[in-house]
Order: structure tokens, then sequence, then C-alpha cells
């Protein structure tokens, strides 16, 4: 059976991921695991913040870190399960983005040292993964935009995003990792090494995402064809 593929879609808030995730699923056929919030409200029973809380203390801050990593394994194990049965699956936010969370964290709320905690949890989970035979993507995609224009997405969002997650510092600095991230680190470790794009949303319509996404996935080799 030809194998299925794994795309993550990254970026900060009201960057595009959503949109995009929604159109691969109901055009496309995409499996979407959804961003980690999502398995924290079904099992709180809460919704947003009070399910994922901005943490107030470092033990906070380590605690939900833990959980959220906890989580991504659980969706990579997930992804590669789908991606082996031919299915392709998209994971909508990854565990870079808690690492990138967590430097903005750290600087605006002075953490000792829970950036550095966070991204040796990152390289603890891709370790295993590896270990595990398992891969981490084949096709990683930051989306980005301007501010201004993720303000003005904002407000036309089902649920309008208040307080940190909208603030210019934080995005500011969750995109310098996210990028940075992207650019040295994703893919670097296994045998497989995953496609990376950086997109700016900022002047692209709905349609042209899409048509950059289905340009990268035409651009990936058959993996059968290799095998063979």
């Amino acid at each position: 059976m030809k194998e299925g593929i794994i795309a993550i879609l990254e970026g900060t808030s009201c960057v595009g991921k959503t949109t995009l995730c929604e159109r691969l699923k109901q055009e496309e056929g995409w499996v979407i695991l959804p961003e980690a919030i999502r398995y924290l409200e079904q099992e709180t029973g809460k919704k947003g913040d009070e399910a994922s809380p901005i943490p107030g203390s470092q033990e906070e801050e380590e605690y939900y870190q833990d959980k959220l990593f906890q989580i991504e394994m659980q969706k990579l194990i997930e992804a590669n399960r789908l991606r082996r049965e031919g299915k392709n699956v998209v994971i909508d936010k990854s565990a870079i983005a808690t690492v990138a969370t967590a430097k903005a964290f750290e600087k605006l709320k002075g953490f000792n040292d829970t950036f550095r905690r966070a991204y040796l949890k990152y390289a603890e989970l891709v370790h295993e993964l590896n270990k595990q035979g398992m891969t981490e993507c084949d096709i990683f995609l930051l989306l980005t935009a301007d501010y201004e224009t993720i303000c003005k997405r904002n407000i036309g969002r089902n649920h309008v995003l208040n307080g940190i997650w909208i603030d210019e510092e934080t995005i500011k600095m969750q995109r310098s990792v996210l990028e940075r991230m992207t650019r040295e680190i994703i893919g670097s470790v296994g045998s497989e090494i995953a496609r990376k794009e950086i997109i700016d949303t900022t002047n692209l319509t709905k349609d042209e995402v899409l048509q950059r996404f289905n340009k990268i996935i035409r651009s990936i080799p058959d993996r059968e064809e290799e095998r063979g």
C-alpha cells in the first residue's frame, strides 16, 4: 500500500492555519488532527484558556508544557498510523508551538529557563519518534502574516482572541522561534528529510494559499518509486 503524507501547519494566531485545514479536509479529503487545546477541552470539559490557562507561575507553565507535549506525541503516533494506512494527515499546530510560546512566556512573565526546558522536551519527542521508527512530518509549512493583517483577521473570527494571544510582542517572539526552528531544526533528525516552506499569507487569497500547499505536495517524490 502506498503511504500517505503527514503535513504540519504552524504559525501564530490568525495566519490562516485553520482555514487551510478545513479546505484540505472538505475539498481534498485530508484527515485533520486539531491543535492541542481541542484535546484539552475534551479532557477537561472547559473551553479555551479555561482548559489551558495562561500560566501564573513557573510551576503552572511546566505542568502545561508536559500536558501539551504528551498530546503532541499522541497526535504524531496517530498521524503515523494513518500515514501507514495510506491516508494524508494534517496536524494543526505542533510541538514547536509549545516551544515558541514558552519563549514568549519566559520573557513576559519572568520565568527561569522554561524556554530551554520546552526545547529539550521537543528534542526528546523527536528522539522517541525516531527510536520507534516514526516520522515527524513529510511537509512542514509555517504560515505568517503581518501584525495589521492578523488584527483584521482576528476581528472576523467566530471567536475573537483577546489578551496575550493577540499581543504584538507575544506574536513577534513566537514567530521568531517558529521561523528559526523551521529553517534550522525541523527535519534535521532522522532518516527522512521534511519538505519545509514559510509562506507569508498577508497578501494571498485563501485559494492562493491552497494552491501553494498543493504545489508543495506535487514536489514530494513518490516514496514507493524511490524504494523500487
